[in-house]
């Protein structure tokens, strides 16, 4: 009688699937810490890990050990991985001697700017700056208290002399910034761990009583660039919007322009508060979520192939 044997098929299928179940675990694993370890346990573990791998080529004529050596292995490395580069992040926190403070930093635009109801906010990159300032960080500037801006127009900041800001451009400022907190609502939105996430570990504003000096217009981030001026374009289109809707408000059809926006390039602070609400009770909230980009991305091919059969 032949002996029945595992296909090479699907003992290469199993061979891939531990480490792939074994880097799952081991970041499933970490990132659900209620706080980290030291430094040297995440190091153990990746030393361990990568014992293992070597102890697992010597078991292959024993597919299940194997199997299993291999998930952990991998799960160890990832693990190790993953909470030494938390401590590296950690490392690069903002002291607390800094917070508050009247900071002068120099960088450049690295995002498109967020219009809100009373400024706009952006992404910064910090090229110099005080010892312990972080490397990426979230500025604002805001208008008047109590008054909204009429965001129909490009917002220009009262310190920027009558430039507009956009990315690419490299700035030297006199900022106040802090670490990011956010609300800590039981199952609300966390922007603390967004600001993680994203790389973004001081948020603060340009402080308007100080002078602010444009340093250069760079080449840099020309997939910003080219979002703000398509957004921009989209939101300027409210004269050609009450001619196709003349019956529709004027707050209504700038709500419109800001849907589009959204859909168009990503920029989801461009949709009013009242649609937000109204796209939460409607359950189509997520697709302004998922969509940004990807009609963009689409919408090139689509017109080639619209005029390739006309």
């Amino acid at each position: 009688m032949q002996s029945k044997s595992t296909p090479p098929i699907q003992r290469a299928r199993l061979s891939w699937l531990a480490p792939l179940w074994g880097c799952v675990l081991g970041a499933a694993w970490q990132v659900t810490q209620a706080q980290l370890w030291g430094l040297w346990a995440y190091q153990g573990l990746l030393v361990l890990g990568l014992l293992m791998l070597l102890m697992a080529k010597s078991l292959l004529r024993r597919p299940l050990l194997c199997w299993l050596l291999l998930m952990w292995a991998a799960a160890c490395c990832v693990a190790g991985v993953t909470g030494w580069r938390a401590h590296a992040y950690l490392a690069q926190t903002l002291p607390k001697p800094l917070e508050a403070v009247d900071l002068q930093v120099e960088g450049t635009i690295a995002s498109m700017l967020q219009t809100t109801s009373n400024g706009q906010r952006w992404r910064f990159a910090v090229d110099a700056a005080p010892p312990g300032v972080p490397p990426l960080i979230e500025l604002a500037w805001y208008g008047p208290y109590g008054r909204e801006l009429d965001t129909s127009q490009p917002l220009i900041p009262p310190w920027a002399q009558g430039v507009a800001l956009s990315p690419g451009q490299r700035w030297r400022l006199t900022v106040r910034i802090k670490r990011p907190h956010g609300a800590r609502n039981p199952h609300g939105f966390d922007y603390e761990l967004q600001a993680w996430e994203q790389g973004v570990q001081a948020t603060g504003y340009v402080r308007e009583q100080a002078p602010q000096q444009l340093l250069a217009v760079t080449g840099q981030y020309p997939l910003q660039r080219w979002r703000q001026w398509l957004r921009d374009r989209i939101q300027a289109q409210s004269q050609r919007l009450q001619t196709w809707l003349p019956g529709v408000a004027p707050d209504r059809q700038q709500a419109a322009l800001g849907v589009a926006a959204a859909l168009a390039v990503g920029d989801q602070q461009a949709i009013d508060r009242k649609d937000w609400a109204m796209f939460r009770q409607t359950g189509v909230s997520h697709l302004m979520s998922i969509s940004g980009l990807h009609i963009t991305s689409c919408a090139p091919p689509l017109r080639g192939m619209r005029r390739a059969l006309r």
